[in-house]
Parts: structure tokens; C-alpha cells; sequence
């Protein structure tokens, strides 16, 4: 399971990485509409706990939970194909 401290870097290298931008937003497994995000410009990523909170402009809060064995991967090129099993995907 993802620990706290964990949370909080990835909150903080997310932010870093994606503040300011406009996101494109995926959902490669169909879990997710990223109709209310896809589009929008992330203002913050915010840790609280094990939880991540991304504040975008003129669009609900997005809430992520890593559960047991979540983690996040990142590539330097978004036209990379997504793993099996990328729930989310998040373009700057």
C-alpha cells in the first residue's frame, strides 16, 4: 500500500510537472468520463492523507486513491500507449 510519504511526493512532482498546463485527460480502461476534466487547466495537486486532489479550472476537483498497490508511471513522451492497467492518464 502507497504510505503517506509517498502520496505527498507524488502530490509534489505532479504539481511541479503540471501546474499551470492545460490537461488532456484519458481514461484507457473506460473507468472514467474525463469529459470534466479532459481540457482543463490544473491549478494545484494537493495531498491529504493517502489521497490526491487535482484543482482544475471551471471543473470538479479530481479524487485519486492509489488503493492497496496503486502507483503512478510517467513518460517524457505522451504518445507513449498507456500500460495495461492505466486507469488515469494525464497530459501536459
Amino acid at each position: 500500500m502507497p504510505e503517506g510519504h509517498l502520496i505527498h511526493r507524488y502530490a509534489r512532482e505532479q504539481h511541479a510537472a503540471l501546474a499551470g498546463q492545460v490537461l488532456a485527460v484519458s481514461s484507457p480502461q473506460g473507468r472514467l468520463d474525463p469529459g470534466p476534466y479532459d481540457g482543463h487547466r490544473l491549478h494545484a495537486v494537493e495531498a491529504y492523507g493517502k489521497h490526491l486532489f487535482y484543482h482544475l479550472e471551471e471543473s470538479p476537483t479530481l479524487h485519486v486513491h492509489l488503493g492497496m498497490r496503486g502507483l503512478f508511471l510517467r513518460h517524457d513522451d505522451p504518445t507513449v500507449a498507456p500500460r495495461g492497467g492505466v486507469r488515469l492518464r494525464l497530459a501536459g
